[in-house]
């Protein structure tokens, strides 16, 4: 014979993951508010930046912190960046040689 209800541990889980699903809501809004309040305190916003240029803009600074290929006070093309152009990803070789030089 077949049980019609749900077990407890099913239950349970299933509240778990209602739980879960509202903390990641929770996070998503305050790291979206976070995103606001830096690109306002930025100036970005009296710019008149166009979306393609702040995406650009901001993929740039994510790749500096995910790579490191860029170095704080170099002059970047960003427009020619966001369209492809510049150095690849680091090689396990190119992080050597700057950890030879003293750099990470």
């Amino acid at each position: 014979m077949m049980k019609s209800t749900k077990t407890a541990g099913v239950l349970d889980i299933e509240a778990k993951i209602a739980k879960l699903k509202d903390r990641k809501a929770a996070i998503e809004k305050k790291n979206g508010e976070r995103m606001v309040r830096l690109v306002r305190d930025s100036g970005l916003l009296e710019l008149g930046v166009t979306e393609g240029e702040l995406l650009a803009a901001l993929r740039e600074v994510a790749g500096r912190f995910r790579t490191g290929t860029v170095e704080p006070g170099n002059d970047v093309d960003l427009a020619a960046r966001a369209n492809g152009a510049g150095p690849g990803p680091r090689t396990p070789a190119d992080k050597a040689e700057g950890e030879s030089r003293g750099r990470n």
